[in-house]
């Protein structure tokens, strides 16, 4: 475990620098010209699985445990977590329409919380922005995809000046509150998480 979390410092020191709480994000619409920059490879399809050795933060309290995201057949994932002793800590459902559902939870955390923050977390390599998103530039002049799956709420999937995808970021009312950073860029095979409201980060590495 401590091992896993000297590992995670550099990644998360990364993520941090990628935004404040409560950041206030300004998007620019870009010309047709620009937007060519957007590469193909974001309308790929999302894994059919994913395993996850997941290192949790909150304040001084570390936990590490195991996610299993499986997609069924009508779309729906289904998430479990898994303690290294094998208990069952929690058993989840992300549905179509991006509402969550708990099952069982034996995290010490509300269901609420627990949905707010593992179950979107461990979901992110499955997010490919909709045919909808729009294409904006940041203020730091990077290229972003923003698609608005609830009045006052946005998700941005922002890329580097190569086209590839390098993080995901959830606003609310214009301000940020939930950021993801690939480890290596145009790929989810790795990632950090910060949800500020719950000032909860996690790291991610696969299995």
């Amino acid at each position: 475990m401590r091992r896993f979390a000297h590992a995670a410092l550099a990644v998360l020191a990364a993520l941090s620098a990628g935004g404040c709480l409560g950041k206030r994000v300004d998007l620019r619409p870009v010309s047709p010209a620009q937007e060519v920059f957007i590469p193909l490879q974001c309308q790929a399809e999302p894994p059919d699985a994913v395993t996850w050795r997941v290192l949790l933060q909150r304040g001084k309290r570390e936990s590490v445990f195991t996610v299993l995201v499986e997609q069924h057949y009508d779309g729906e994932l289904r998430v479990a977590g898994i303690s290294d002793l094998g208990t069952t800590l929690f058993l989840g459902v992300a549905h179509n329409n991006g509402n969550m559902t708990v099952h069982a939870n034996k995290t010490g955390m509300s269901d609420r919380r627990l949905s707010q923050t593992v179950l979107l977390d461990a979901t992110i390599p499955f997010l490919i922005p909709p045919e909808h998103a729009a294409c904006h530039m940041l203020d730091d002049g990077r290229l972003a995809l923003v698609a608005r799956p609830a009045p006052r709420r946005s998700h941005i999937f922002v890329y580097d000046p190569d086209g590839r995808l390098v993080e995901f970021w959830r606003l609310r009312r214009k301000r940020l509150v939930h950021s993801a950073r690939c480890d290596v860029p145009g790929s989810w095979n790795g990632y950090a998480v910060r949800h500020y409201p719950q000032c909860y980060t996690a790291t991610y590495r696969p299995l």
